[in-house]
């Protein structure tokens, strides 16, 4: 059992391994490897051909090599039976690598280790990814369903996040079939299930707020509609241009398809709070939200505003807003502005962010719309009764909620 440099070139040295199995003397091509690996594949491959000859157990060092090893050589020491697994890690050696080697953005790497927990939890460390089918997938969704910590759109999430795992594990040829590929896997924050917040609602929030940066929060959040904290947290005051009255967003969200940010008029409602802030500012300082970039959770904390205030406080919190800015946009400036400052596409903006407002009711024609409507192609019942019956008139729908009451200045 023997080592030997195969060849050596510009490219780098190749190496052999020379050894005897069932009695004939056979060769493996290691491929380009410096010394100290090739000599260190030799001592495991010859620990495998002394568990072959003796009939033992592969040691478990030499386990725990196969599975981190080259694929390609892995499947060579398999076709000559000196291992009975096809570098088939468990969830835990492969998760271990995989997060090691995966450069995504902070925050998706933080959701992608929310999945590894729950199949850890579910299927265990030490379960294999080939022991995993399509059935496990789905007692693991509906055990996701039963979490009451977990919602409908936040399990669908974390399903997702497991299918991309499994994706990589395929392209890795550890496995053949996503057993998660099949799922109906769309989240969908529906805008029927947003509801319309009032302007002066968030003015009465904006008062209860211990900080003008809470208070500026609130201010972008309603009327810059940006996503939060994502897209706060890089804020700078190098990206506030004054004198075009703009601001440039950072999304880290839209950056790995082309749209790594996006300017953003500093609108009337805005500009007195952001002024305020600036003002404030300590010398030196480069954040626009120098404080509340660092909050672990702002939603929990600004709930606790609305309840000051004593107002309800309504469903997907910091989303409910964004939508409630992109359907004003819509209304004042088309469709095309709205998605271009609110961040999104227009098939994103119409199912998941056009929310139904009161006024929509309220115009004077719509009363005269609906009468049109209900009386068209109604046969009266005798000719008496059209000409001595005065037309049916519809009421009036009154308009729903307060009028508006911007708090906007120069």
């Amino acid at each position: 059992m023997s080592l030997s440099v195969s060849s050596k070139s510009k490219r780098g040295t190749f190496y052999r391994k020379y050894f005897t199995i069932d009695g004939q003397r056979t060769s493996m091509r290691l491929g380009k490897l410096s010394q100290k690996n090739a000599q260190e594949i030799s001592r495991f491959i010859d620990e495998l051909l002394e568990a072959q000859k003796h009939g033992t157990e592969i040691p478990a060092r030499v386990q725990d090599w196969l599975r981190s090893a080259d694929r390609k050589l892995v499947k060579k020491l398999a076709r000559i039976g000196l291992c009975n697994e096809l570098n088939d890690p468990t969830l835990e050696h492969f998760l271990e690598r995989l997060f090691e080697i995966k450069k995504v953005h902070e925050r998706t790497m933080t959701q992608l280790k929310y999945a590894r927990n729950h199949l850890f939890e579910f299927f265990g460390r030490d379960k294999r990814l080939r022991e995993i089918n399509k059935t496990d997938a789905d007692n693991f969704y509906i055990w996701l369903l039963n979490r009451p910590s977990l919602n409908q759109n936040t399990v669908n999430r974390r399903v997702g996040r497991v299918r991309e795992i499994f994706n990589q594990a395929i392209e890795e040829e550890l496995i053949v079939v996503n057993p998660f590929k099949k799922k109906t896997i769309r989240t969908n924050v529906a805008a029927a299930k947003k509801e319309e917040i009032k302007e002066t609602t968030i003015w009465q929030v904006v008062d209860c707020c211990p900080s003008t940066e809470w208070q500026l929060l609130f201010v972008f959040a309603r009327w810059i509609g940006c996503r939060i904290p994502s897209e706060i947290q890089e804020l700078t005051w190098s990206d506030v241009d004054w004198e075009r009255n703009a601001i440039l967003i950072h999304s880290p969200k839209t950056k790995s398809i082309g749209k790594a940010d996006r300017l953003v008029p500093i609108f009337p409602e805005v500009l007195p709070y952001l002024r305020k802030r600036f003002e404030e500012a300590e010398p030196g300082e480069k954040y626009v939200f120098e404080q509340l970039r660092h909050h672990s959770n702002l939603g929990v904390t600004a709930r606790k505003f609305v309840r000051k205030a004593k107002l309800p406080v309504w469903n997907k919190f910091w989303n409910t807003l964004r939508a409630n800015r992109e359907t004003d946009l819509m209304d004042s400036h088309g469709i095309r502005l709205a998605c271009t400052w609110i961040g999104n596409s227009v098939r994103v903006a119409m199912e998941n962010y056009r929310i139904q407002k009161g006024s929509d009711f309220a115009d004077e024609g719509f009363s005269t719309r609906m009468q049109k409507r209900m009386t068209q192609g109604r046969e009266p019942e005798s000719t008496a009764d059209t000409e001595s019956s005065e037309p049916s008139v519809m009421p009036a729908i009154p308009m729903v909620g307060e009028a508006t009451n911007s708090r906007g200045g120069t």
